[in-house]
């Protein structure tokens, strides 16, 4: 088997036994909005050169997001959530593409899709059946 075939397979078998469960998706240890309290996180941080780092909070249409930044590139988890606060998109970023998982959950917080990003284009993706 050649080495390509083995990375598709590999992503294949994550996406399937990864679950249908948000927190199998999502590394909790590293960027969960959910089980903790953000409060007083502080947010919107520039660094010296005044480009942004760390957990910025950002408005988006009918919602918000929480984007992971590093030197003015998203980096890391980014999660948005619907304006009564229900958890709609996760994606992760790489030097400010879409590098990574990405899920997709309905208001009901059940999965709608998931899928794998490298470097800004979608490599595998797929729709969960909704029985």
């Amino acid at each position: 088997m050649n080495k390509k075939m083995t990375s598709y397979i590999a992503i294949v078998l994550l996406l399937v036994f990864s679950g249908c469960k948000p927190k199998h998706l999502l590394n909790a240890k590293r960027f969960d909005m959910s089980d903790k309290d953000y409060s007083t996180v502080i947010l919107n941080r520039t660094n010296k050169k005044g480009s942004k780092k760390g957990v910025w909070l950002e408005s988006v249409e009918n919602g918000y997001c929480y984007v992971k930044y590093k030197n003015g590139e998203k980096n890391g988890l980014s999660m948005c959530y619907s304006s009564d606060s229900v958890l709609l998109q996760s994606f992760e970023y790489k030097n400010d593409m879409r590098h990574g998982k990405f899920t997709e959950y309905l208001p009901s917080g059940s999965i709608v899709q998931i899928g794998i990003y490298i470097e800004d284009s979608l490599v595998i993706g797929n729709t969960v059946d909704m029985w």
